[in-house]
């Protein structure tokens, strides 16, 4: 998070539905100079989407040291957090759960600019 001429953004669970569409319209975006994918399995993103990406970091959205890890690799100066339950829409913790171990994360003085 250091240039802030570039925009740098990580897509955190870029392998579901939302991530995936987020990831391709992020990408093809003129304003965006890299594309970066936290995901837990990340085997799941193809050829196509991988082409997408700049780096792809392993993590857990539940953990905030894997938050934390990809943030510091990264470099990321804007983070999307695109997880939830797939096409599963009953009730789940998934998203609070992933928003406050991004939001512990950001709270580090690294991390807030």
């Amino acid at each position: 998070m250091t240039n802030y001429n570039q925009k740098s953004v990580l897509i955190i669970g870029a392998t579901g539905n939302l991530g995936l569409q987020l990831l391709r319209h992020t990408a093809k975006d003129s304003e965006i100079d890299e594309v970066h994918v936290m995901a837990r399995t990340p085997s799941k993103l193809d050829a196509a989407d991988l082409s997408l990406v700049t780096s792809i970091e392993k993590g857990n959205a539940r953990d905030t040291n894997d938050i934390e890890h990809a943030l510091r690799k990264t470099k990321a100066n804007y983070v999307i957090l695109a997880t939830g339950n797939g096409k599963d829409v009953s009730k789940s913790d998934t998203r609070e759960a992933t928003g406050r171990a991004l939001a512990t994360a950001l709270q580090k003085e690294e991390f807030s600019q």
